[in-house]
């Protein structure tokens, strides 16, 4: 809006000075009235063309100032993707790591059940000096407590 009161200000005063000059010629000497109309019209094509060059200077600043955000915008973006990018590289190497001490914690808890198992396995087989011929017996029913709290009775 400004811009276009500056524009229509510019024009009506142009235009008032060509009046002006316009007069001032009429008024002079009848004899140059064809180097008036003259004059008068290549002062018209002057301003008009003045005019102009002022809108494509107003233009091309505009332009700049929009090719200057865009810069600054285009900059951020890639900015931001290279520390995304960044980001996710080393996101994906601590979930590596993870995984694999993950692995190894599970392997070693897979072995520790197989040494678990072996050892329950060995603590239920049937014992011939207990008289057990078959597999029915427990491991609850082998564990024998001391009564007194696991005080040995010989130090009595």
């Amino acid at each position: 809006d400004l811009l276009r009161a500056t524009e229509k200000c510019i024009e009506l005063q142009v235009a008032l000075n060509e009046e002006k000059a316009n007069v001032d010629i009429l008024r002079s000497n009848v004899s140059h009235r064809k180097m008036a109309q003259e004059t008068i019209q290549l002062k018209q094509q002057l301003e008009k063309k003045t005019h102009d060059l002022q809108q494509i200077i107003w233009k091309m600043n505009e332009l700049h100032l929009i090719n200057k955000t865009y810069n600054e915008k285009m900059s951020n973006r890639e900015q931001h993707v290279t520390y995304l990018e960044d980001n996710m590289v080393e996101l994906h190497g601590s979930n590596r790591n993870m995984i694999l001490e993950r692995q190894e914690a599970e392997e070693k808890l897979r072995e520790e059940l197989d040494n678990l198992k072996v050892l329950v396995d060995a603590m239920t087989i049937p014992l011939w000096q207990f008289g057990e011929a078959g597999a029915t017996s427990t491991l609850s029913s082998r564990i024998r407590l001391p009564v007194r709290g696991g005080t040995d009775p010989k130090k009595d």
